[in-house]
């Protein structure tokens, strides 16, 4: 990185793509709280604007706020930090521009803060309240390498339990330097854990594979929820993965709904090689059989009640609940689905209120 901006690249579009469709949904569900506080943490909050006047994530975070009228009422606190003074006096400049709607707004707050994110973090998180008192957080862990971004961090954050994190895991740096003789500090920091020495000797995928694992089941000891994107570059390797933590399981399909958007068949892949510009626009019907697999393996042979069947969708598959309901609606128009309700309900319609319980027959 140069200068006060930089180009953007197609996957970083695709990340923000990502972010914006999260945020928009996300806010609204968070704000309407106790107190109706919520937290966002941009802890490598960038310029805030690329080379081509495309929006960053501070930007994209502010806009989610302002566009939306019913949160007008809501105390939201942006905590956006930046190491580079010049990038730091560029965004500033840059949030200028929101000071008229900001200012009709005394309880959106906006800080930018000079410094390197764990340096910043111990104020920052003096402010969310104790852990028996959370205020909802988002938090974009977004470095450019892997240094001054410890696990622990992350697993303050997670410790708290209305928080979600998104965190940018820069696997092609990393697995660069995973072997050189001044890391290995760092990549502890990194883990939370020397596991990682396991892997310098692998190469390739096994090497993606094993590190990707590592750090997701790193966050899984702090989240009951985690997925990760894959980010690909044009030389079709992989450039990192994007990591969401969640103690909720509202916040893991708001993510993943989000997900789908950037790839409609659900792999959670995106590559440079393909057109930035049809991001989210068409694509072939996603495969649904691994889902109808894993749904038979779960109610053949018993009456399986129909939010466990969401539930395993949610957490264990890319799915989302609609891919389930079209499954259902697949077997049920061909006579394959035995079904009991508590009440009536429409054919083809699988509510969570009508105490449906599902069996699939052979």
């Amino acid at each position: 990185m140069t200068g006060k901006t930089w180009k953007i690249k197609p996957h970083t579009q695709s990340k923000l793509h990502i972010l914006k469709a999260y945020l928009q949904a996300w806010f609204p569900i968070l704000s309407q709280g106790r107190d109706g506080r919520v937290v966002y943490i941009d802890g490598f909050a960038g310029p805030g604007r690329y080379e081509g006047g495309e929006e960053g994530s501070p930007i994209i975070a502010v806009r989610a706020v302002l566009n939306q009228p019913l949160l007008s009422g809501a105390r939201i606190d942006f905590h956006f930090v930046e190491a580079d003074p010049a990038v730091a006096a560029h965004l500033r400049g840059e949030l200028r521009a929101f000071e008229p709607q900001l200012s009709g707004r005394p309880r959106l707050n906006v800080k930018v803060h000079d410094g390197e994110f764990a340096t910043i973090y111990p104020l920052i998180s003096s402010s969310l309240g104790s852990r028996d008192n959370v205020v909802p957080t988002f938090a974009l862990i977004d470095p450019f390498g892997w240094t001054g971004v410890p696990l622990s961090i992350t697993a303050d954050l997670l410790g708290r339990p209305k928080t979600e994190v998104l965190f940018n895991f820069m696997h092609e740096e990393i697995t660069r330097f995973l072997a050189h003789k001044d890391q290995p500090n760092n990549f502890d920091e990194l883990f939370g854990s020397g596991k990682w020495k396991d892997f310098v000797g692998l190469a390739g995928y096994q090497r993606t594979r094993a590190l990707h694992d590592l750090y997701g089941d790193q966050l899984s000891t702090h989240a009951n929820y985690v997925r990760s994107f894959t980010m690909v570059n044009q030389s079709k390797r992989v450039d990192y993965f994007l990591f969401f933590a969640t103690q909720n399981i509202r916040g893991l399909e708001r993510m993943k709904e989000a997900m789908w958007k950037v790839d409609p068949l659900g792999d959670f892949c995106f590559s440079d090689a393909t057109d930035p510009n049809a991001l989210t626009l068409f694509g072939d019907e996603p495969d649904l059989s691994p889902l109808e697999t894993l749904l038979r393996s779960l109610a053949s042979e018993r009456l399986v009640p129909i939010e466990e069947l969401y539930a395993s969708t949610l957490i264990a598959t890319p799915f989302l609940k609609k891919h389930t309901r079209q499954v259902l609606k697949r077997a049920e128009g061909s006579d394959r689905l035995e079904l009991q309700t508590i009440s009536s309900r429409r054919r083809n319609a699988y509510p969570e209120d009508r105490g449906i319980k599902i069996r699939f027959l052979t």
